[in-house]
This record gives structure tokens, C-alpha cells and sequence, in this order.
């Protein structure tokens, strides 16, 4: 059976390394906002390292919490682990670009959306917190903005051929037809739990992917 401490502990330390990031972060604010103790966090994990490629790791894969782990995890449980994600990058932009090879009519503009917002959704927290510790994942950080401008390179090539065969409306500016749609996303799918003014727990994420998605298919659709 998982501790529960897990858990606690992943969803604390993963909102506190993007906002306010991971340098500014201490084990005493990790325990306090999970309400457990330090000696009960030291039982689990050795240190903060560990507790950083734990969380990255659970991104990664979901099941990860579930694994019969060896107390306390450390750092070294991590070891290529940035290979990992490299190769994660590469695997979704790969997965993304798929249907561009046979798009006819079986790739509509709303199944495209559901497959960005999902993946956006399902690794943001991992993404957001790349994106917000720039100085501690140097290497990293300039593969996940690699990722990002091939991403939005994608969502430009889906853009124009559903502009030329008027599945969309056309736009004055297909470029920031795609930021208005991945920053609309990144908005809904991450940041309104984790970077808003005021965090909201409140709104189920099928509500939150529902109402984006409603709202961008009918500023874009014919």
C-alpha cells in the first residue's frame, strides 16, 4: 500500500518548486504545507535532490508512487534521469506530429485540441517547473524550450492546413492564433491551480478542459 505521506509530500513540494521555485524552497516549507514533520519527510526521502526527481519522476509516470520503494529515496534512485526526460520530449512532440502525415478528415480541429490540452494538462506541473528554475536545470531548460518551439511549430502546421481546407475561420495572424490557443491551455490545464493570483482547487479539471476547449472551437470554427 502507498504511504500517504507520498502523496502529500508530491503535491506540496510540486507546487512550491514552480511558485515560489526550488532554490527558494526548504524542507521546513515542504513539511508545513503537507502537515507532516521533518523527521517523518527524512523517514521517506533524504533530502530535497531526492524529493525534486521523485516529483519529476511521478510527471513522468503517474504509477511511479505506487513502487515498493526502499526508505529513505534518495537522490541516487534519479541517476539518468535527465536522459529520461530528454527522451519524453522528443516522444510527445513524435506523438503530436503523427496525424500530419495522413491528415484528411480524421484528424478534426476539437480531437487536436483534446490532445494538446491533455498533454499540456498531464506534464504541466513537470513543464512548469523547468520553466520556473531555469538556473537549476541549465541542459534541461534549453531541451524543454527546444520542445516548446517544436510544439508550437506543430500546432502552426494543424493551424494552416485547418485554415486551407476551412475547417477554421482564417486569422489575421495564424502565429498568434497558436499562442492565444497553447497560452488559453497552459492557463486552464496548469496555471489556474498553480500561478494564478488566487489558486483555484475549486474547479474540476474536466470542467476547466471542458470550458477551454468549448471557448477556442467557437472563436475559431467557421
Amino acid at each position: 500500500m502507498t504511504d500517504e505521506r507520498l502523496g502529500k509530500i508530491l503535491n506540496a513540494s510540486s507546487r512550491l518548486f514552480i511558485k515560489p521555485g526550488y532554490a527558494q524552497t526548504q524542507v521546513s516549507h515542504i513539511v508545513r504545507a503537507c502537515g507532516i514533520s521533518v523527521g517523518s519527510l527524512y523517514d521517506l526521502f533524504s533530502g530535497k535532490k531526492a524529493i525534486l526527481g521523485f516529483v519529476l519522476k511521478c510527471v513522468l509516470d503517474p504509477e511511479y508512487i505506487n513502487s515498493d520503494f526502499s526508505f529513505p529515496i534518495s537522490d541516487d534512485l534519479f541517476t539518468g534521469l535527465d536522459k529520461e526526460i530528454k527522451d519524453f520530449f522528443r516522444e510527445k512532440n513524435r506523438i503530436f506530429a503523427r496525424p500530419l502525415k495522413s491528415m484528411a478528415k480524421n484528424y478534426p480541429f476539437r480531437q487536436m485540441l483534446t490532445d494538446a490540452f491533455d498533454m499540456i494538462h498531464q506534464y504541466g506541473a513537470g513543464l512548469m517547473i523547468l520553466e520556473n528554475n531555469p538556473s537549476v536545470f541549465r541542459d534541461l531548460f534549453n531541451t524543454y524550450k527546444d520542445y516548446r518551439h517544436t510544439f508550437f511549430g506543430l500546432m502552426r502546421q494543424y493551424i494552416d492546413i485547418y485554415i486551407e481546407r476551412r475547417h477554421i475561420r482564417k486569422t489575421a495572424s495564424p502565429d498568434l492564433c497558436v499562442l492565444f490557443i497553447v497560452e488559453a491551455m497552459t492557463w486552464w490545464g496548469i496555471d489556474i491551480k498553480y500561478t494564478s493570483f488566487e489558486p483555484r482547487d475549486d474547479i474540476p479539471d474536466e470542467l476547466a478542459k471542458s470550458f477551454c476547449l468549448e471557448s477556442l472551437i467557437r472563436a475559431y470554427k467557421m
